[in-house]
C-alpha cells in the first residue's frame, strides 16, 4: 500500500483534487503492470485545518486475479497410458483441478490414478477407457480472485486392436 501526503496552503479544494489525481497518475506510470492488470484504484480524503488544507491518497496495490498466459489444451491417450494438462499463469498461488463426470463438476484428489491436483501440471495415470470424454478445468487462484481456465476434454482410445478374421471355407474340396 502506497500512500502520499500533501497540502495546499491557499485552500484551494480544486487544487487538492488535482493534485490527488496526479500523484495517483504518476504512481500508476512508474509501477509495471502487466497487461492484463486491473488498474489500481484511488481513494482521497481532504481535511482543513485553519488556512491549511490536506489530501491523503491512498492507492492499492495491483489487486488483479490470476492471469492464464497459456490455457490447457484438449488430449488424446490410449487406455492404460498417462497424460497431462497444464496451464502457465501470472499471479496465481495455487491451483485446484475439477473434472466435469455426467454434467457434474468435482474436486480432483490426488489418488492412484491423479496427482498434482493442486498444481499447474495435473496428471492421470493408467487412464481407464470409461474416463473417455470426461472434462477438466484448472482454477488458478490468489488472493484477490480466482480465474478458470477453458474447458478440455480428455479422449481415451480403446487398448484393444482388433484383430481381421480371416475365414477359411471347410466345404472346399
Amino acid at each position: 500500500m502506497e500512500t502520499c501526503n500533501f497540502s495546499n496552503r491557499n485552500n484551494e479544494t480544486n487544487i487538492v483534487s488535482l493534485l490527488a489525481f496526479l500523484i495517483a497518475s504518476v504512481f500508476c506510470l512508474c509501477t509495471p503492470m502487466p497487461a492484463h492488470a486491473q488498474q489500481l484504484t484511488a481513494k482521497t480524503a481532504t481535511a482543513r485545518q485553519g488556512n491549511q488544507t490536506s489530501a491523503i491518497v491512498t492507492t492499492a496495490e495491483n489487486a488483479a486475479t490470476p492471469f492464464i498466459q497459456v490455457q490447457p489444451t484438449a488430449q488424446t491417450v490410449t487406455a492404460g497410458q498417462s497424460v497431462s494438462f497444464s496451464v502457465m499463469t501470472v499471479g496465481a498461488s495455487s491451483y485446484q483441478w475439477q473434472v466435469c463426470i455426467n454434467g457434474e463438476w468435482t474436486t480432483v484428489a490426488d489418488n492412484t490414478i491423479y496427482s498434482d491436483a493442486n498444481t499447474r501440471t495435473l496428471t492421470i495415470h493408467n487412464v481407464p477407457y470409461c474416463y473417455n470424454g470426461y472434462t477438466y478445468v484448472c482454477h488458478a487462484i490468489n488472493h484477490a480472485g480466482v480465474t478458470v481456465s477453458k474447458a478440455v476434454c480428455l479422449t481415451v482410445k480403446s487398448s484393444c486392436s482388433v484383430l481381421p478374421l480371416v475365414a477359411k471355407n471347410v466345404n472346399s474340396k
